[in-house]
């Protein structure tokens, strides 16, 4: 069935990974994903032993979880219920849930690194603009072509001291560079850029 992503307007067929109660729901192109529970409708009983005795609850037909309350055992044929092995079901969970904790930040990372990136494309776009070259031109004036960073070199590029106003900036959040200097001031913004920029 073909779905529409909210967050990038992909549309077409998401991918479900499936991790005991938990489902991550991804978009293949962005990586942006959501996650859903599963809603138990269909249960089997299974009985398991603690301590010596049995206790018995619902596992979900569709995600093999245990859950909710212990049901009444007087109500039951005991010998209709299925047996479940309690530590190879518990350790099963375990790995599940590790299983998804390291595909959510794995996922985390992979949807900010995309965003990053398809960041400074646009930056780079805007960059080869008229808009920008006459802003620049009018930076480097301003500054006598003088850099800004070492105040010793002849400046030949105009660096962003705040992305706030990004595409629409003041010539105040501007500054004249030398290519040394811009070189090693855009290394550090790449490295430390926010999730402020990242949304944009």
């Amino acid at each position: 069935m073909s779905i529409k992503c909210e967050k990038c307007g992909f549309t077409g067929e998401l991918i479900y990974e499936n991790f005991g109660k938990d489902k991550l729901i991804i978009c293949p192109d962005c990586y942006s994903f959501k996650v859903e529970c599963c809603d138990h409708k269909k249960s089997i009983l299974r009985k398991y032993a603690v301590n010596g005795s049995f206790r018995v609850q619902n596992m979900c037909s569709s995600c093999f979880t245990l859950f909710g309350q212990f049901i009444k055992q007087s109500d039951l044929n005991m010998n209709e219920v299925k047996l479940l092995d309690k530590q190879i079901y518990d350790k099963w969970l375990n790995e599940q849930s590790e299983k998804y904790s390291k595909r959510y930040s794995q996922l985390i990372q992979t949807s900010q690194e995309k965003q990053k990136q398809e960041w400074f494309d646009k930056h780079n776009k805007y960059l080869s603009s008229m808009e920008w070259r006459e802003k620049r031109d009018e930076v480097l004036k301003r500054d006598g072509y003088l850099c800004q960073a070492c105040l010793k070199r002849r400046a030949t590029q105009v660096h962003h001291i705040s992305y706030r106003h990004w595409q629409n900036e003041p010539l105040y959040e501007l500054i004249s560079v030398c290519e040394e200097c811009h070189e090693a001031i855009t290394e550090i913004d790449r490295n430390t850029i926010n999730d402020s920029l990242l949304k944009r």
